[in-house]
């Protein structure tokens, strides 16, 4: 009874109705409510308060098609992030690039503690996490909404949701399809499995 009052209220709150309240149903409820999210820390915004803004930010371009060959209304603009700024116009796969971009926009909302992400590659996020001193973990047993998840299949996307019992999470990543594929065309939230993980920023 009490699980399907929390679906309840989860569905009217636009967040998947797993029954348990956790970061993403409480997250609403407090913006729901006007209610503060965790403070900011030293130097910037809070963990929670930070992913939750990279989530919004990144949700705001759902829908963002390729015309062509990674080429399409919407897409240069991910590239001007990176320190690969031709890579519109080569073509290349954008995944990596709509993250940095996320990033980019997220530091003209709030001050960010890191110089944030400028690669156009999927593993070059681990090498960024190092460089900044950002929690890389590899091969992780859990994810949390708001971590860059890097995937073994050389893809990258942000986390909408915490996993659950059986490591399944939501995110939201570009340049992926109905299919999952790394080179689908199209920013999507898509469902995952922490087995398709490689590591993950924690921020």
């Amino acid at each position: 009874m009490i699980k399907e009052r929390i679906q309840a209220i989860q569905r009217a709150l636009g967040v998947e109705d797993d029954g348990d309240i956790g970061n993403e149903t409480l997250t609403a409820l407090e913006k729901r409510l006007s209610l503060p999210v965790e403070a900011k820390g030293a130097g910037g915004a809070g963990a929670n308060s930070l992913g939750s803004l990279l989530i919004e930010i990144a949700a705001s371009q759902l829908g963002v098609t390729e015309t062509s060959k990674n080429q399409g209304p919407g897409i240069a603009k991910f590239w001007t992030a990176t320190n690969y700024p031709e890579g519109y116009k080569d073509r290349a796969a954008w995944c990596a690039a709509f993250v940095c971009w996320v990033f980019m926009e997220t530091g003209k909302r709030v001050s960010l503690a890191f110089d944030r992400p400028q690669t156009a590659a999927a593993f070059g996020f681990e090498d960024w996490a190092r460089e900044e001193g950002q929690k890389l973990v590899k091969g992780p047993s859990s994810v949390k909404r708001g971590e860059v998840i890097i995937y073994s299949f050389s893809h990258i996307g942000i986390a909408a949701s915490d996993s659950d019992s059986k490591g399944n999470f939501d995110a939201i990543e570009g340049n992926t399809n109905g299919a999952g594929e790394r080179e689908g065309g199209t920013v999507m939230r898509k469902r995952r499995n922490l087995s398709a993980v490689r590591s993950l920023v924690r921020l």
